[in-house]
């Protein structure tokens, strides 16, 4: 779509991540494994999250933690969602950076969002939804 053209906010709609309270979805459906996504409340909707559904954000610098470590942000996922150890989610993370593109992932996993290019925290913010292990992606301009 256009630019304007309102996928940020249907992208957040979806998520139940709209910008303000008085902002909601009026009507329809969105199905997922006969869950409509749209009739979930707010706990219903965390729990899809992370696991069922990750984001990839366009814009990754608001939605990385700018005091906490990019291999940190990433192994969270692993951790929460996938029961991995700290050990575990470290390596995880590594390979989860050399996955995405990240050149040196051994090194950069324990570099602040500040430390990265633009394209190098998109690839950070593609790695941490994909280390939930969601069964659907939802990709806002990448």
């Amino acid at each position: 779509g256009e630019s304007g053209s309102g996928k940020t906010m249907a992208c957040r709609a979806l998520m139940q991540l709209m910008p303000s309270p008085d902002l909601h979805v009026r009507g329809g459906s969105v199905m997922l494994n006969d869950v409509d996504l749209l009739k979930l409340d707010a706990a219903g909707m965390r729990a899809m999250r992370g696991r069922r559904i990750g984001m990839i954000f366009q814009n990754p610098s608001s939605h990385l933690d700018p005091l906490m470590r990019i291999g940190e942000q990433i192994a969270e996922g692993f951790r929460l969602h996938q029961g991995s150890s700290k050990r575990e989610a470290r390596a995880q993370a590594i390979d989860l950076l050399r996955q995405v593109g990240v050149p040196d992932p051994a090194s950069r996993v324990d570099n602040f969002p500040h430390e990265f290019s633009g394209g190098m925290r998109q690839r950070a913010m593609i790695a941490v939804a994909l280390s939930c292990g969601p069964h659907v992606l939802i990709a806002d301009e990448p």
